[in-house]
């Protein structure tokens, strides 16, 4: 409900006191009476408890706020206090933060980190970054918090599809592969051994002629 915010009388007050008094009390029924409610007159709505900068549930998991900091302050939250980890935010500059569970698996979107991410646990996800190694945007796939391997766009470099920490990148089409160029291809390929036949062997082509 809502609570008046009564004014205090003064042990032994003089008329003057009294007056102040009564008309504090006149002004503070006059907002209630006329709908005028504020942080100043006002405690609780509904269960939602009412601050001088916030308004936020009794548990203080689900709330908006007009805070000034100098930061880009959080404006609405859920899921956790607006001082912890809140499973949903936006700040007053816009950007949003939005986690599908606490645990894992789950869902994460963040307009400042990973744009959109998928996770397993907490070190091992597939996430779109829209800077990666510098304002490149890329997906990349973390295991055991180290990247592993990432498809990026660059406009000088092309598309890159490649791995990290000693990874293998394999191909496995459960039909023929086709690699088609229009500057030819070149490079050192590896073919694995296989059942009866050579071991591992490096096959290098240049400009799509095979020279070794």
């Amino acid at each position: 409900m809502t609570l008046p915010n009564l004014p205090e009388v003064p042990p032994n007050p003089s008329t003057q006191q009294l007056a102040q008094v009564v008309g504090a009390l006149v002004q503070e029924l006059s907002y209630l009476l006329s709908g005028f409610l504020s942080s100043e007159n006002a405690r609780e709505f509904g269960g939602w408890i009412v601050g001088k900068t916030e308004l936020q549930s009794k548990d203080k998991m689900v709330g908006m706020s007009t805070e000034i900091t100098g930061a880009d302050d959080i404006r609405f939250w859920a899921g956790d206090l607006k001082t912890g980890a809140p499973n949903f935010a936006v700040t007053e500059s816009g950007n949003i933060t939005l986690k599908t569970d606490v645990g894992y698996p789950r869902i994460e979107f963040n307009s400042l980190n990973n744009l959109l991410a998928a996770y397993s646990d907490a070190d091992t996800y597939i996430a779109i970054l829209p800077n990666y190694s510098g304002s490149v945007p890329a997906l990349v796939l973390v295991d055991a918090a180290t990247t592993k391997a990432f498809l990026n766009r660059a406009g000088s470099g092309g598309t890159t599809l490649g791995t990290f920490d000693g990874e293998a990148l394999n191909l496995q089409p459960s039909g023929s592969l086709q690699i088609n160029g229009s500057s030819g291809l070149s490079g050192t390929f590896y073919v694995s051994a296989t059942s009866g036949g050579a071991a591992t062997i490096p096959i290098t082509f240049t400009k799509g002629i095979r020279t070794s």
